[in-house]
């Protein structure tokens, strides 16, 4: 089998043109990748330079192409077993050459008869795929397994999955065992995912510090998502000294790498001066991108900024569109937002309907502030039929969890005796009161002396003693009568 296959290797490689040798205006040449000693070793025609030199090309991405494959071509005319597999793995991309799975197959099915492990994973993979070949998963399987032990990373990492999905059959090993060969061979995917198991204690028993050491490596090789996981890393001090100036600089890396949550968490950074400066112009940038790949706290934070005007001009039509789209992946702070903005009429015609039910979304998701905005259409009639009873029943909801503007007019309703409630000023009062500290809390002190005026209403025309309610509020917002 092995002679009939370098035959053919042999009669498509003749057929072929002559490799061209790299000039000194070449890229990977003048750039200085390349030793010159390995430049003229290629040249001389030794296998091993000319698959060096391909390899280099391949690193100049598309540009490259052409003469990568010129030299894994040279390279694998002199039976070199790992340039046949990257040839082959050339012809099945159609990179730098028209894509031929003939040809593909009889390059692998070459080097794999070498024991290139290389080569056994690409068979592997056209016996997976039928291409070329009928399709045969067992044997797929077992060229995988003679790749892994040849000690092939992304074939080790291949079985961990398989045997992971449980379709690993009777390949041997396991999932785990598997995918720290894979990370030992440097498989940065494989070290991610083993880090991820070392974080969660998945597995294995549970440390934080393998687990960064692990995403270190990967993330150093430029994965995005790694790169992610070290920022976490940093922000919450799992496996390292907490640190926001690491963090953020390893979420501008991971941000840039285009993973969409380190462009969210790279904003907030920004945002809120950690780790760094505060600058609102470029966290609404990172927010922006994030939001343009459906990451929905961005789209929600970015339309926090544009309906306030903070970081770039104001801009109430593109926030409402991305409160709604987070509001379509289910984000009720945003539903909530977008009613607002349909109520007040702002970023487009005023609409309470509309603005009714993006708050009974909200509402449904458990959304506190959206119930309160919700009993206000109720308690005016606005986009619904007006109605006290379930204005007040939303009240209440929202003053149980301490929404002040919920508890003021939950007071209110208790003093006048509305919504299927007897007059009661002495219940009203104590609303009144929970609703001034809560506005206090949240700094809004012309809103505590509000309710600081109405209780003291309420007790005169009540006929009520001082309940020393209102005095409290006073001094807690700084004013006394």
């Amino acid at each position: 089998m092995a002679s009939v296959a370098v035959a053919l290797l042999l009669a498509l490689l003749a057929a072929d043109p002559p490799a061209a040798s790299p000039t000194a205006a070449d890229p990977a040449v003048s750039s200085g990748r390349l030793p010159a000693a390995l430049r003229s070793a290629a040249e001389r025609g030794d296998a091993a330079a000319q698959h060096e030199m391909g390899l280099a090309y391949l690193a100049l991405g598309p540009a490259g192409d052409r003469e990568a494959v010129r030299w894994f071509r040279a390279a694998a005319r002199q039976g070199h077993a790992d340039a046949e597999a990257r040839l082959a793995a050339m012809y099945a991309a159609g990179r730098g050459v028209r894509p031929d799975a003939k040809k593909a197959l009889r390059l692998s099915q070459s080097s794999a008869d070498k024991g290139s492990a290389a080569g056994q994973l690409q068979l592997s993979d056209a016996y997976a795929a039928g291409l070329a070949v009928p399709r045969d998963a067992g044997k797929a399987q077992r060229l995988l397994v003679e790749a892994a032990q040849r000690g092939d990373a992304e074939a080790a990492y291949r079985l961990s999955r398989l045997h992971r999905a449980g379709k690993a059959g009777d390949a041997p090993g396991d999932a785990l065992s598997w995918l720290r060969a894979a990370a030992e061979k440097g498989h940065a995917r494989a070290q991610l995912e083993l880090g991820s198991a070392f974080a969660a204690g998945t597995g294995v028993a549970a440390d934080p510090a393998e687990a960064v050491r692990l995403f270190r490596l990967a993330a150093e090789q430029g994965l995005a998502r790694a790169q992610y996981e070290m920022a976490q890393a940093h922000a919450h001090g799992d496996g390292v000294e907490r640190d926001d100036v690491e963090a953020r600089r390893w979420y501008a890396r991971a941000a840039r790498g285009g993973e969409p949550a380190a462009m969210f968490n790279l904003g907030f950074l920004l945002a809120n001066g950690l780790g760094g400066p505060r600058d609102l112009a470029e966290a609404v940038a990172w927010y922006r991108r994030a939001a343009l790949v459906d990451d929905v706290n961005a789209q929600y934070n970015l339309g926090v900024l544009l309906s306030a005007g903070r970081g770039v001009p104001r801009d109430d039509r593109e926030a409402r569109w991305w409160f709604l789209a987070a509001a379509r992946q289910g984000d009720p702070q945003a539903a909530a937002a977008a009613g607002t903005l349909y109520a007040e009429g702002r970023g487009g015609p005023r609409d309470f309907r509309a603005a009714a039910r993006l708050y009974g979304l909200a509402v449904a998701r458990g959304d506190v502030a959206a119930r309160a905005a919700l009993g206000s259409l109720y308690e005016e009639g606005h986009g619904v039929k007006a109605d006290d009873r379930e204005a007040r029943r939303l009240y209440r909801e929202a003053a149980e969890k301490g929404h002040a503007p919920a508890l003021e007019r939950l007071a209110l309703f208790h003093a006048e005796g509305r919504g299927g409630l007897a007059r009661d000023p002495k219940a009203a009062v104590e609303l009144y009161a929970r609703a001034g500290e809560a506005y206090a809390v949240e700094g809004r002190g012309e809103d505590a002396l509000r309710c600081a005026a109405a209780i003291e209403k309420r007790e005169a025309d009540a006929g009520l003693p001082p309940s020393g309610a209102a005095a409290k509020l006073r001094r807690g917002a700084g004013r006394t009568p």
